[in-house]
Order: C-alpha cells, then sequence, then structure tokens
C-alpha cells in the first residue's frame, strides 16, 4: 500500500538536493503479472483521498471525509488502468468463503465472481457470561444490491451444466433475485431427479415445476398463509398438508425451532421429529440450511421420505459423539 505520508516525508527530505515532488508515479501493479496494470499521468505527482475511516471499516463504503475531527484514512491514487486491462473489486466476504470451500475440498471452478458485487454477509453478536453458554443476542446482514444481467446468465449455464450430472438439485433462494422460477424450471428441465428447496420469501412461486420436497420454517409457514399458528397443532396439521398439495410436494417439512420438525408426506399422516438434546438453543445460525442439506442428501442416497427420521437423528449424533463410536468395555460391563 502507498501511504501518502511516506511520500510527504522523502519529498521533503530530499527536496534541498533538487527532487521534484511530481516525479511521482503512483501505480498499481502485481509483480508475478506485470509491472502495473495503472499509471498516474506523468507530472501530476501523488494525489490522495480522504475517507472517512468509520464507515470504511463498518460499511466497507469509500465516503469523503467530512468531519475534520473524525477518524480519516488516505489512499494515494494510482491513475487510470491502462489500455486492453481490467482490474476487478473482488470482496474480503468472498475470497473467504472461496477459500474455505477449497479447503473441505469443493470444486470452486464454477463460483461465479462479479466485479462491484458484495457477497451476502451475517454479523451475530452474542453475549453471556465467562461460566455460560453465550447466546446470540443479534444479527446484522448486509447483502448486495442488483445482480448484473450477465452474471445472472452465466450463473444459469453453469447451472444448468453442473444439474445435467446431478443426482439431486437444492435451490436455496433467500430473496436476493439470484434463484427464480424461471430459472429453476430451466435449470430442472425434464429429467426427473430429487430436487429439493428453501425459499425464505416466495414459496408458492415454485409450485408446478416438479419440486420434490420443500422446508419452510413455521413463521414462513404462517406468512403464506397470513395466520398464526403458535401452539395450535391442528392448524399447523393443516396449513402444513395444504401447502405441500398446492406445491405439488412429496415432502413437506416444517422445522419449528425448539419444537422439533413436522414431516409432511403424500398420502400420510403429519409425523413430528423431536429435538435432539436441550431445546435451549444458544446459536441458532444454519439450522434451517442443515436441515434441508440433510434431507436432500438422504432422499438422493435413495432414503424414502419416512426413512429420514433417521438421517436426521444420525447427523444430530454425530454432532455430539464422534465417530466411530468407542467400543465398549463388555469385561467391565459383565463385572470380570
Amino acid at each position: 500500500m502507498i501511504r501518502p505520508n511516506v511520500l510527504a516525508r522523502f519529498a521533503e527530505r530530499f527536496a534541498p538536493q533538487g527532487f521534484d515532488a511530481t516525479a511521482f508515479v503512483p501505480s498499481y501493479g502485481m509483480a508475478e503479472a506485470t509491472l502495473a496494470l495503472s499509471f498516474t499521468p506523468p507530472g501530476q505527482g501523488a494525489r490522495h483521498d480522504v475517507v472517512d475511516r468509520s464507515l470504511l471499516e463498518s460499511d466497507h463504503h469509500a465516503v469523503p471525509a467530512r468531519d475534520a475531527d473524525a477518524p480519516t484514512r488516505a489512499f494515494v491514487l494510482c491513475g487510470p488502468i491502462l489500455p486492453d486491462h481490467d482490474v476487478e473489486v473482488r470482496d474480503e466476504a468472498g475470497r473467504a468463503l472461496v477459500r474455505y470451500f477449497r479447503r473441505k475440498r469443493v470444486d470452486v471452478s464454477r463460483v461465479e465472481r462479479v466485479p462491484g458485487w458484495t457477497t451476502a454477509t451475517k454479523s451475530r453478536f452474542l453475549a453471556g457470561w465467562t461460566h455460560t453458554t453465550q447466546q446470540q443476542v443479534l444479527r446484522v446482514d448486509r447483502e448486495p444490491g442488483a445482480l448484473p444481467e450477465t452474471a445472472r446468465r452465466r450463473l444459469e449455464e453453469s447451472a444448468r451444466f453442473l444439474a445435467g450430472r446431478a443426482d439431486a438439485i437444492l435451490f436455496s433462494d433467500y430473496g436476493l433475485g439470484v434463484v427464480t422460477p424461471a430459472l429453476a424450471r430451466r435449470v430442472l428441465g425434464r429429467r426427473r431427479r430429487v430436487a429439493t428447496i428453501d425459499s425464505r420469501h416466495d414459496l408458492f412461486a415454485f409450485a408446478g415445476l416438479g419440486i420434490t420436497a420443500a422446508t419452510p420454517n413455521e413463521p414462513e409457514l404462517e406468512a403464506l398463509y397470513h395466520t398464526h399458528i403458535g401452539s395450535d397443532l391442528g392448524r399447523l396439521a393443516r396449513l402444513g398438508e395444504r401447502a405441500r398439495r398446492k406445491m405439488g410436494l412429496e415432502s413437506l417439512v416444517v422445522t419449528r425451532g425448539k419444537d422439533g420438525m413436522v414431516v409432511f408426506d403424500r398420502g400420510r399422516k403429519p409425523r413430528g421429529i423431536p429435538i435432539y438434546g436441550t431445546d435451549q438453543a444458544a446459536d441458532v445460525t444454519g439450522a434451517g440450511d442443515t436441515v434441508i442439506a440433510v434431507f436432500t442428501l438422504a432422499l438422493a442416497a435413495g432414503a424414502a421420505s419416512p426413512d429420514v427420521r433417521v438421517a436426521f437423528d444420525a447427523f444430530w449424533l454425530a454432532l455430539v459423539v464422534p465417530f466411530p463410536p468407542p467400543r465398549p468395555d463388555h469385561r467391565r460391563a459383565s463385572g470380570r
């Protein structure tokens, strides 16, 4: 990083020897690829912008500093991009996510990198005493704007390519305008396969597309019918089955937080799945995503929906008991 104060001290120190500060040519380059991608015009010298440091660190936005007493940060201007070159600004959250996927050996070759796009970020705030379990008390979501149409087309092309080799497809729609019913229809095509969806905002828009199962939570189901369920299990049963029929699903799984889940299968009565462990959740982040991931994996592996209870039980057990479990000491158990 080029620091304005360092350049200023250098120019001041060597000015008596005839150094001209306009001789500075700030540039941006990649040493492993090229000398520079941008150059400051000759004779301009080093100019810089001063931005509000608080907004830069909290919102990741460079806003000109207006308050003389506010903390600031200066950035040297490195000139225009050279002809036939491009520079992409990639967000830290996106880079961190790709690094994590690579560590977990997840293929990232089809991850779409969009200039100027900011990966959705969720910041969790936990509270608790020194010797107690911390509880999530607040979450702040930072979400990007609309996805450019060119990026949307490339994303659909990748999804359709990968879908041709997939036994199951999971659509996760967070209302950011990426997963649409039209995209889901084109990705699914005519081939019958396991297809599940977790749509947070408009589940019914995906009705009639050949989706196998969906996993709304109880508040989402309430929002679909503009009502309140609470402890009314009868209303839950009616609305769950009504939603399953409207969607044309084989199964609908309604997650209910500390009250577990209820599974609605075609031709079967609703089945409750209780929680595993304590009902005092310390951190609910990713709970719904985990449910639909395990559910989809079980269906893709050939399990029928009534067998999914076994898959959920095995998963929750794996979270608290390391596998393979230790072998019991039969001699100790028999008293010998």
